[in-house]
């Protein structure tokens, strides 16, 4: 019988030994990854939503030809970039071929998240509401998708996952 306890005790010490070792493993594994709110940026967020448009292909046509682009824009996406604009004060104006254009379509979604998402940047540094990262990159990219109250619509929560699916990849 203490023959038995022994072996009885052995196992249950080399296991506990074992559970205490993996637990440490996973702690130092999880310290050493950051999570996604801090690892990420604006320039992940558009990366991610170019993927989840077009895969980042500037010649992508979609929606019965009305989405053009890496960013699958729509003229009057770009007809409210250029009131935005003009708000601004500014003398800069994007054309409907600028749509095949990377860079131009990438500072076309600057300028219009940067406006109808603005909301959010002040929200989280003025007020007591919190919102993370990644609620604000939420907010974004589903205005972007929806319009500016697309953040609102049910149905833009199904593209908002896929783009954080690509976040998370990055």
């Amino acid at each position: 019988m203490k023959y038995f306890n022994y072996i009885l005790f052995t196992i249950i010490a080399i296991c506990l030994g074992i559970s205490i070792f993996a637990q440490d493993a996973l702690k130092k594994e999880m310290s050493s990854k950051a999570p996604l709110e801090t690892t990420i940026s604006l320039d992940n967020l558009l990366d991610s939503i170019e993927w989840v448009e077009s895969r980042g292909d500037a010649n992508a046509v979609g929606d019965n030809g009305e989405a053009i682009g890496a960013y699958q824009i729509h003229k009057i996406y770009v007809r409210e970039v250029n009131r935005i604009l003009k708000l601004q004060g500014s003398d800069k104006r994007f054309t409907y071929a600028d749509r095949w254009d990377k860079q131009k379509s990438r500072e076309m979604v600057k300028i219009y998240l940067g406006h109808y998402g603005a909301w959010c940047w002040e929200d989280s540094s003025k007020k007591s509401v919190e919102m993370n990262l990644l609620k604000i990159f939420e907010v974004c990219a589903r205005i972007h998708n929806g319009g500016p109250q697309g953040y609102k619509k049910p149905e833009t929560k199904k593209y908002w996952e896929k783009v954080k699916a690509r976040l998370e990849m990055l």
